[in-house]
């Protein structure tokens, strides 16, 4: 009984409403990419492309642990965007190994901006139910729990 009472007990924690936003916020912005039928590709394609956009030359590596994402899946998602043509790879070395270093292409970066355009009334939308106060408080808050876990 005592295991099933600290359970319940942290579903009331904050770890626990944040992962709970932070689901439904994915299945959110997936709808939205799936409805609209002026994006043209995932929201998963578009993580990654936005990974790359926010961390130029990103090693393959680097950018499964920032998506959390294992190496073998995230390998075939930039091998189907790399035939797109919206990213590319070079072999780069880190250190003494050899790793592969990722690039937006001028597509890429073209598809990422106009898609964040698309999208930017959608999050202000979501965003709407907070003040600006608010907005910069819960942006502190992320920050200091951010920190608190690194």
């Amino acid at each position: 009984m005592k295991n099933k009472d600290s359970y319940y007990k942290l579903t009331d924690t904050l770890l626990f409403y944040l992962e709970h936003a932070a689901r439904l916020s994915r299945i959110s912005a997936m709808h939205y990419f799936e409805e609209n039928p002026d994006i043209s590709i995932s929201y998963n394609d578009f993580s990654i492309i936005d990974s790359i956009y926010l961390n130029p030359e990103i090693h393959q590596r680097d950018l499964s642990k920032l998506l959390g994402k294992d190496t073998a899946n995230l390998s075939r998602d930039l091998d189907r965007l790399e035939k797109q043509g919206f990213i590319v790879r070079s072999v780069d070395t880190k250190g003494k190994r050899i790793v592969k270093k990722i690039v937006l292409s001028e597509q890429g970066h073209n598809l990422r901006n106009n898609i964040a355009c698309i999208a930017s009334s959608h999050v202000q939308q979501i965003e709407s139910v907070f003040t600006n106060k608010e907005k910069l408080q819960f942006k502190e808050y992320i920050q200091r729990l951010e920190d608190s876990l690194k």
